[in-house]
């Protein structure tokens, strides 16, 4: 009986785990501005917060960010969450989580 109830508690975690996962959106947005229009720094590289200035709304949830370490990798960020001030209107906050790096296809584990 024990067992049965387990497996109905895996079920139900693994079903609200899949309905709350963050899907990529397959956008991707370079960090530190290296385009007009969008800027977008770490305030807390640890923590993974970031925060800058787009002319548009255009960052969501799901979207990439890739930044350039100073091993001279590029690493890949997914945005998991982004809030847009009111006052400046082009600034936002939010926070990321690893991927992994963008040659990681070519270097298996």
């Amino acid at each position: 009986m024990i067992g049965v109830k387990m497996n109905i508690f895996k079920l139900i975690i693994n079903f609200f785990k899949s309905k709350f996962e963050i899907k990529p959106t397959g956008r991707v947005f370079e960090m530190h501005g290296e385009y007009w229009g969008v800027q977008i720094f770490f305030y807390d590289f640890e923590r993974r917060l970031i925060y800058g200035y787009t002319d548009k709304k255009i960052l969501r949830i799901g979207d990439e960010l890739r930044a350039k370490m100073k091993s001279g990798m590029i690493a890949r960020f997914l945005i998991t969450d982004i809030e847009y001030c009111e006052d400046p209107p082009d600034m936002f906050f939010g926070t990321v989580k690893d991927v992994g790096f963008l040659d990681d296809d070519f270097y298996p584990n």
